[in-house]
């Protein structure tokens, strides 16, 4: 009997815990939720939910990542688009897929985590406040992971062009093309707004040809 009822209470013990930190996680910021990050380490890694579903913020512009591969005493190649050719052939062989993964970083690099939004206001109003350190932090971390991410495409897409070119090319720039698309009730009176994005000369990594853009993506 006592350990069936000790069982009992490490169960509602258990199940305690857990509601109550899942009541802060879903909290408005708080000094519990912000400066131990015990809830998010908790809730945001073994039962993350994305609500994005339920409350859809649709994209409302084009994304485009441009390359340039380079290779001492060769000129560079033009800025190319490392996502044409996918659209045309997006339902044949997984494509779309291959779209999708500079698309998803380009998307990462210029958009804040969900997360994150709620701090936007409080730290254009008050950037000292303490909560802001954190938002700076993981808003670099951000960044960081997304251009690093961009950083490994371009070098799997270089690796693809020296092939076809017979260049080795160690290091490349990257830009993120931005096409702004007005919404609906304004499609007459205001036209696409394009921005660039440099993010810079950065150095590949070693790669193997992996023939994706020189094929699939029509780079002969």
């Amino acid at each position: 009997m006592r350990l069936r009822y000790a069982i009992y209470t490490l169960a509602l013990g258990v199940l305690a815990v857990h509601f109550v930190l899942t009541l802060i996680y879903v909290s408005p910021p708080n000094p519990i939720k912000t400066l131990t990050n015990l809830p998010q380490k908790y809730v945001g890694r073994f039962f993350y939910q994305d609500w994005g579903l339920f409350a859809p913020n649709p994209i409302s512009m084009d994304i485009q990542v441009l390359v340039s591969c380079l290779a001492d005493g060769y000129d560079p190649t033009s800025p190319l688009d490392i996502n044409r050719g996918f659209l045309e052939r997006r339902y044949l062989n997984g494509y779309d897929r291959v779209n999708r993964v500079a698309a998803n970083y380009a998307y990462s690099r210029i958009t804040l985590y969900r997360s994150q939004m709620p701090y936007t206001k409080l730290c254009t109003q008050t950037p000292d406040h303490p909560d802001c350190n954190v938002f700076r932090f993981t808003d670099e971390e951000r960044k960081n992971a997304a251009e690093e991410g961009l950083r490994r495409v371009a070098s799997a897409f270089c690796a693809d062009i020296s092939k076809a070119k017979s260049i080795k090319y160690e290091k490349a720039h990257l830009w993120i093309i931005l096409s702004e698309v007005p919404r609906w009730s304004k499609r007459h009176t205001e036209g696409r707004k394009e921005s660039v994005l440099d993010l810079g000369v950065v150095k590949l990594e070693e790669s193997r040809a992996f023939g994706i853009w020189r094929y699939g993506g029509g780079y002969e």
